[in-house]
């Protein structure tokens, strides 16, 4: 490949680091402005970051998240960042912020953060989706009056802020849809992921992995699946993710799981998507009152009041989708008018009705 094109960024100048710095730093209390008592240890602070945008963005979002107001913890702060920096000279300058950062993080986010190892790179996750791989693997710590969800929420709210996770996209609520993490972050987390043994990630057709190894995450798209199946099945491996499918292996990625006491047993459950009905799960429904989603399917007529009756107990229900079982199967829904669930956001009708619910 020809070098000839290629076209070297130059850093900041000084100006226009010290402008990213404020903006960064202070936007949550003081508007982009540095208070005058902070000014000369913030421009040590800016230098120090060599006019690297990356590296200034996240000082200044760690700094913003900080109850550090005082000129004294400044320069503090300032003095533990050069002792960082010094320390680890054979680093290039971004990754020894980017490090700085890190080990800046309380401990209920590192794992967290470090959790985007495992997605290839410039990939973007749906927040919802990465909030509850927290959740299930434990990361997320109960705190009194919230949910699991809305814990996990504020803990990327605070890495998106200290600008280590980036926004792809916001819905239309300008909440967050789907986060990513830069190249450079990623590189950092890799090497830290290895050090932990968080997850190994396969990107070539290579079926071996350690014994270590507790999430194998595979980014290349053409392996043989059967053959790293194989391997999987002997290992202690309890998480795979597939990105970049090509040919799904033959035999089952899981085994047929059984709720031995009925899934009315979950009553902490909150996403059911999709469930078919029968007499049975449409009773058991009654007993799941967390739920945010619920998705069913094959719904006969006959089957409508008992529906309706669980879903009056779904206080916290936001989504629901029903579908009919036949296309001239009619949805009874009628008997839910008298209590409906006060969040309900989205409502997706499949099947013929006799009239709009009221």
């Amino acid at each position: 490949m020809s070098m000839d094109h290629v076209h070297q960024l130059e850093a900041l100048s000084e100006e226009k680091a010290w402008e990213l710095f404020c903006k960064k730093a202070f936007h949550l209390d003081s508007e982009g402005h540095c208070p005058p008592e902070l000014e000369e240890v913030s421009h040590a602070i800016v230098r120090k970051s060599q006019g690297l945008p990356l590296a200034i963005a996240a000082i200044g979002g760690l700094l913003s998240t900080q109850k550090k107001k005082g000129i004294f913890e400044w320069q503090k702060f300032y003095g533990s960042m050069h002792s960082e920096l010094e320390r680890n000279p054979n680093h290039t300058s971004i990754k020894n912020f980017l490090l700085f950062s890190y080990n800046d993080l309380p401990h209920y986010l590192k794992s967290c953060f470090l959790y985007f190892g495992i997605m290839p790179e410039d990939y973007s996750i749906c927040c919802g989706r990465l909030i509850r791989l927290w959740i299930t693997e434990g990361f997320i710590e109960k705190q009194n009056g919230k949910t699991l969800e809305e814990v996990a929420e504020e803990y990327l709210t605070e890495l998106i802020h200290r600008r280590l996770v980036q926004v792809s996209i916001t819905k239309f609520d300008e909440r967050v849809k789907k986060c990513r993490v830069h190249d450079v972050v990623r590189e950092i987390i890799l090497s830290m992921s290895e050090e932990f043994s968080l997850c190994q990630i396969l990107e070539k057709e290579n079926p071996s992995f350690n014994n270590t190894t507790r999430r194998l995450s595979m980014h290349m798209r053409y392996c043989n699946m059967d053959k790293v199946m194989e391997s999987i099945s002997k290992s202690p491996i309890r998480s795979v993710f597939l990105f970049q499918g090509g040919e799904l292996p033959k035999k089952p990625l899981l085994v047929g799981v059984k709720i031995q006491r009925g899934i009315g047993a979950l009553e902490e459950l909150q996403n059911l998507w999709y469930v078919e009905t029968n007499h049975g799960p449409i009773k058991e429904l009654e007993k799941l009152r967390q739920l945010k989603k619920l998705g069913i399917t094959k719904l006969d007529r006959e089957l409508g009041r008992a529906l309706c009756a669980a879903i009056e107990k779904m206080k916290y229900l936001k989504t629901l989708s029903v579908l009919a079982s036949s296309d001239d199967e009619i949805l009874d829904l009628q008997y839910i008018s008298s209590s409906p669930p006060q969040y309900l956001q989205r409502l997706d009708l499949v099947g013929c009705l006799e009239k709009l619910p009221d």
